[in-house]
């Protein structure tokens, strides 16, 4: 597992793909915080969006470093595909989760907060961006070049979701006849909108809609060979 960790971290540093999308995350997150912030959750929110939105881009980009080739390579040392798919997500997570860190560290470091900050605070928004981030790779697999050739289509498709998911509790509330259509969509709106103990509901059915949904690509990508 290590040396593939070590594998992946080479190819996306000696691509430079990881570079606007951080880029926009730190720069997001410290536009957010250099103000001085009533509410602690507030900006625990905001960031959350900025992560789902690198997560996707950070993902979308990794998809489309390697060449059939070097998966190939990787998969002839691995000798265990579903083991080759799940080194690429925690790769992606692990990224993710640093700054995931960086995020919640940041604004305590500076004092953007007018509350006392305590551990549960921390915890809630560490966990927060942490599962929105992982439901924002669970989405961007479905979009690799292997996957959906048309690169427009694909691009166009994943951003309508991305807009839509983050806002589909509102379009709910103002057209509720296409309720039902709108809850198909990542959860990412009720993840980070929701507060206490519908927090939990919500952060345990991103989590569970992730699974599947990375469950099905897995299967997909090797059933149809997708690489």
């Amino acid at each position: 597992m290590k040396a593939h960790l070590k594998y992946y971290y080479k190819v996306l540093v000696n691509s430079h793909k990881y570079i606007a999308p951080t880029l926009f995350f730190i720069i997001a997150v410290m536009s957010t915080y250099l103000a001085t912030i009533d509410r602690i959750f507030y900006g625990f929110q905001v960031s959350a969006i900025f992560m789902y939105i690198t997560a996707i881009w950070i993902t979308y980009n990794f998809n489309e470093i390697e060449d059939s080739t070097q998966k190939q390579l990787v998969l002839l040392n691995t000798n265990n595909e579903d083991k080759y798919y799940i080194m690429r997500i925690s790769f992606l997570f692990i990224f993710v989760l640093i700054l995931d860190l960086i995020s919640i560290i940041f604004p305590i470091f500076i004092g953007s907060f007018k509350e006392n900050v305590n551990i549960i605070d921390i915890l809630i928004g560490f966990l927060m961006q942490a599962v929105i981030g992982f439901l924002g790779i669970s989405v961007a697999n479905f979009f690799e070049s292997k996957i959906l050739k048309d690169r427009k289509a694909a691009l166009m498709i994943l951003l309508l979701i991305m807009v839509l998911s983050c806002i589909q509790g509102l379009v709910i509330k103002d057209q509720p006849a296409i309720k039902y259509v709108m809850l198909i969509l990542p959860p990412a709106y009720y993840v980070y909108q929701s507060e206490g103990m519908q927090l939990l509901i919500s952060l345990g059915g991103a989590l569970v809609y992730s699974f599947i949904l990375i469950f099905i690509y897995i299967k997909l990508s090797i059933k149809k060979k997708f690489w």
